[in-house]
């Protein structure tokens, strides 16, 4: 069996630079992120993080500030690096012209607020370098348009074996348009970064072909609601932490980075035009604040995960740390077996070959169930926290069925319409 863009192996044959082929195939080294050195080495990722300090809590009640029981409060601040940290990171002054690569990958991620950004764009920018050097690039900076083109093709090339059963096992899957657009979008603005700073006289991906992306048909995956229920009680009988993380990816459509970074001071009550409202208030992707009403369900779910406390992250680890997005990312998979949902079984045999389910997917879930339950789209884009609601259509999975033609609304509604005979008429 061979992916149109990409190669299958037959038993015994080697894969070259992809690896052994066992039981548990394990992704190329290509698509890994180097662990130190490089173009970001760890003294300069270090000078990315936000850095936290602790601030009064504006919750703390008037009562409380009288006796001097005024409580505080960890928060992230984005600070700029000092000079003397810089030189020790063996970068470039910011006054000065950037003179390496690792200048520019430094301001470059500078310039993104977003923590989340910027470790998204580290690892696509990486990821990028590494696979350069399997190819004996001297120099990032010196990527040509078909050096870029070529990423790509191995971007989309997914590498299958062959088993004893004649079925095909993945050693690499290849990525999907979207992600892979994602990818080159990260590169161009890196590489416009370095000709606005001048090091280079012109950006390699602004002629190069880039994956063509269907918002018409979506590459995303849901669960339906029956499916969705049963992840739910598999949650709820797991633990109070693992039904409160799906009740805000599923039941409130949060990426993942907002869900494990809801604090319990942020969980409150707000007004609507019906009554109070339980709300929990985040910051969402670029720094766009929002609320979202909390369910029964997920109220319920978030009060029992909050236990006493008060102050503090609200999905937290045994040994009280926030949790983090890969932590969530495990339990989501975790979950899924336990649930028998959003998993690949083998034709013959039903084993598991893959849990396909992760947060994001929960996601394009909330999405699509909002939208067949009648939510509006402009309601639901503000739910997701989506700044175009052509990406909330395209996370609607029943978006295009025929169920919702609007033609059957039009008949509905000329069939209700009074209306005279032709007798009446005359």
């Amino acid at each position: 069996m061979t992916h149109t863009a990409g190669r299958t192996l037959m038993p015994g044959q080697d894969r070259g630079a992809t690896g052994g082929i066992g039981k548990a195939p394990a992704a190329a080294p290509t698509d890994t992120v180097p662990g130190d050195g490089g173009l970001l080495p760890p003294a300069v990722l270090e000078l990315l993080r936000p850095r936290t300090r602790l601030v009064k809590d504006p919750t703390t009640s008037a009562s409380a500030q009288d006796v001097g029981a005024v409580a505080h409060t960890r928060v992230e601040v984005h600070t700029v690096a000092s000079p003397t940290e810089l030189t020790a990171a063996g970068l470039t002054q910011l006054h000065e012209p950037a003179r390496t690569a690792t200048d520019i990958a430094y301001r470059w991620l500078l310039s993104f607020p977003s923590p989340a950004t910027r470790r998204s764009y580290a690892s696509d920018l990486r990821q990028f370098e590494s696979w350069c050097a399997t190819r004996d690039v001297p120099d990032i900076l010196a990527t040509r348009r078909s050096l870029l083109e070529a990423y790509d093709r191995h971007l989309d090339e997914t590498i299958t074996h062959v088993l004893p059963d004649g079925q095909p096992a993945v050693i690499k899957q290849g990525l999907k348009p979207r992600s892979r657009a994602r990818k080159l979008a990260a590169l161009s603005s890196f590489f416009a970064y370095a000709v606005d700073d001048g090091l280079i006289d012109g950006n390699p991906v602004g002629r190069a072909k880039r994956p063509g992306v269907n918002d018409a048909i979506a590459d995303l995956n849901g669960l339906s609601a029956r499916q969705l229920v049963q992840l739910l009680n598999t949650a709820e009988a797991y633990g109070t932490r693992e039904h409160a993380l799906v009740c805000l990816l599923a039941l409130l459509g949060m990426r993942v980075a907002e869900a494990v970074g809801v604090d319990i001071q942020k969980i409150g009550a707000g007004e609507g035009h019906t009554g109070t409202h339980h709300v929990v208030t985040l910051t969402g992707k670029g720094g766009k604040i929002r609320k979202l009403a909390l369910s029964p369900r997920a109220w319920a779910a978030v009060r029992a995960a909050a236990g006493d406390r008060d102050h503090g992250p609200l999905l937290i680890t045994r040994t009280g740390r926030r949790m983090s997005t890969d932590q969530a990312r495990s339990t989501i998979k975790v979950l899924a077996r336990r649930a028998d949902v959003g998993l690949t079984r083998h034709p013959n045999t039903n084993n598991i070959l893959d849990v396909w389910l992760h947060p994001h997917s929960l996601r394009h879930t909330f999405v699509t169930l909002a939208r067949q339950a009648g939510a509006a789209l402009e309601d639901v884009q503000d739910a997701a926290g989506h700044s175009d609601p052509r990406t909330t259509r395209a996370y609607d999975l029943d978006r295009g069925q025929l169920d919702r033609s609007p033609s059957y609304d039009v008949d509905r509604l000329l069939a209700r319409t009074p209306h005279q005979s032709e007798a009446d008429r005359g």
